[in-house]
């Protein structure tokens, strides 16, 4: 059974008001989409994985697969308008897969626990998501990130 994990990196994370697009936004001097495939790559359920990023950083991620070896890489795509349209950009790519996952490129911490979970599941009912449950504390913090409040809920 092969497995390829589609990784939609196009988004821009506006929310952020970051200059950069989310995924390539340094963490530790390197960006997050760097970690993000790391972590895919060292699965033994994943076979081969296809990164969709902006036209525009193809060319950074192509130079960023190659400086650091993520042969488990076998395209970088093009997205498209909205994270569907770079879903389906990446899934032409994957279509001789049995099993498709989809992870988020801006999602540098998935475990490799989890994607053995996921793989499990998927293989017994066809499909399947990970999902984390609700905190119910929220955190007001001011421009420095400092904690200026606990708001009741």
């Amino acid at each position: 059974m092969k497995t390829t994990c589609i990784v939609p990196s196009a988004g821009r994370g506006k929310r952020l008001k970051n200059r950069e697009d989310k995924p390539f936004i340094k963490l530790k001097g390197k960006p997050i989409l760097l970690y993000t495939l790391k972590a895919l790559a060292s699965s033994s359920f994943i076979d081969d994985i296809v990164v969709v990023v902006a036209g525009s950083k193809i060319k950074e991620c192509e130079s960023l697969v190659k400086r650091y070896k993520i042969k488990k890489v076998k395209a970088i795509v093009k997205g498209g308008k909205k994270r569907s349209d770079s879903v389906k950009n990446g899934l032409k790519k994957a279509e001789d897969s049995n099993l498709v996952f989809v992870h988020d490129g801006a999602r540098p911490f998935v475990s490799k626990d989890l994607i053995k979970r996921i793989y499990i599941a998927a293989k017994k009912h066809s499909a399947a998501l990970s999902a984390t449950p609700l905190k119910q504390t929220l955190k007001k913090i001011d421009k420095n990130f400092f904690i200026t409040e606990t708001p009741k809920r």
